[in-house]
């Protein structure tokens, strides 16, 4: 019997067990994206104003890069 879809019943089975090797890695590599980018957005918004800072402040800040 087919489903709505046009898959049989194993072809259902076999996609969702090929999925299922994939769940671990995709998971790990979102976690890692969001990790890096809120570790960027957080040194972002830890970044002082440039418009707040007098001249000298500011030369010595970008001198570090």
């Amino acid at each position: 019997m087919k489903n709505l879809f046009g898959d049989t019943e194993e072809d259902t089975s076999s996609k969702n067990n090929k999925l299922k090797g994939y769940t671990g890695p995709i998971i790990l590599c979102g976690l890692i994206g969001l990790y890096v980018f809120l570790t960027a957005y957080k040194k972002l918004k830890s970044f002082p104003k440039t418009s707040h800072l007098t001249d000298e402040q500011r030369s010595r800040i970008f001198k570090n890069f």
